[in-house]
C-alpha cells in the first residue's frame, strides 16, 4: 500500500523545485529583458 503522507511529502517537494525552478527563470528574464529591449530600440534587425 502507498503512504499517503509520503505522497503529500513527494508533492511538496516537487512544487517547491518547481517553484525556486519558476523564480530563477524569472530572475534571469528579468535581467535578460532590458537587453533585448535595449537591442530592438537601438536598432530594429534587419529582415
Amino acid at each position: 500500500m502507498i503512504n499517503g503522507e509520503n505522497i503529500v511529502q513527494g508533492t511538496n517537494k516537487i512544487l517547491r523545485v518547481t517553484i525556486v525552478k519558476l523564480f530563477a527563470q524569472v530572475g534571469l528574464t528579468g535581467k535578460l529583458i532590458p537587453q533585448v529591449f535595449d537591442e530592438v530600440a537601438a536598432g530594429p534587425p534587419v529582415e
